[in-house]
């Protein structure tokens, strides 16, 4: 040990020192991607002009019951909802709209244009009450013709009538109800026919089982029986009476 070097350092020229690293930076992970939220479906012109004119005939419904035909705001509300039908039929290849509801959605010449929740309820009404499946507003309409169909649709509950009928003899001939049609589905799932025996057994007659059949021969012959001995009896009865 070299006693003026005690801690035996080397040579300056081969001294260094090492100092710690500096952490390397480390980048921030990149932030999920949220997913954008789906784009409601855009309602084309036609689309758009039916289902304002259906939010139209309904409003007209709604004052023509509190207000009823006469009144300014009613006439004025009407007239709109007829300008707003006929601009509509301008774009209807067919000339008519087909307005039917599937459930809780508004179809107008097989184009999903709404929701019953959103607009016409009236209308919504007046389909399920006269179980209609849709109600077609053809070229020519007139506001007479839509005072009678508003007024079909704010009658009174308690008064019965036949949709087809009002309008048919009110001359409407614009406004054309389509009743829907139900058939009756017999146990296996299938419409019951009539008198042919297919398409399962009827709701109301099924056929009965082999049981039931042999208890109702097993009380016919009883009852044959019966009357067999009551004949004897009044045989004897009488021969009695003429001896």
């Amino acid at each position: 040990m070299d006693p003026l070097d005690p801690l035996n350092l080397p040579p300056s020229g081969d001294f260094s020192i090492e100092l710690p690293s500096e952490p390397e930076a480390v980048s921030p992970a990149p932030a999920a991607e949220t997913a954008a939220p789906a784009a409601a479906p855009v309602k084309t012109e036609f689309e758009a002009s039916c289902l304002e004119a259906l939010s139209a005939f309904g409003k007209t419904v709604t004052q023509l019951g509190l207000y009823g035909p006469e009144h300014p705001s009613v006439l004025e509300t009407m007239q709109g909802a007829q300008a707003l039908i006929v601009a509509a039929l301008k774009g209807a290849p067919q000339g008519a709209l087909v307005y039917a509801k599937d459930q809780d959605k508004w179809i107008v010449n097989r184009r999903i244009i709404g929701t019953v929740k959103q607009i016409g309820g009236p209308v919504s009404v007046l389909i399920d009450r006269y179980k209609l499946s849709s109600v077609t507003f053809r070229e020519g309409l007139e506001i007479r013709e839509m005072i009678v169909i508003c007024q079909l649709a704010s009658l009174p509950y308690d008064q019965k009538v036949d949709a087809k009928q009002y309008l048919h003899d009110a001359g409407v001939k614009n406004i054309v109800l389509s009743e829907a049609v139900y058939a009756e589905v017999g146990a296996d799932g299938k419409p019951a026919a009539k008198g042919d025996g297919k398409g399962g057994d009827s709701p109301r007659r099924r056929k009965a089982s082999p049981s039931r059949s042999r208890s109702r021969a097993r009380a016919s012959r009883r009852r044959s029986s019966s009357s067999s001995r009551r004949s004897r009896a009044l045989r004897r009865r009488s021969s009695s009476s003429s001896s």
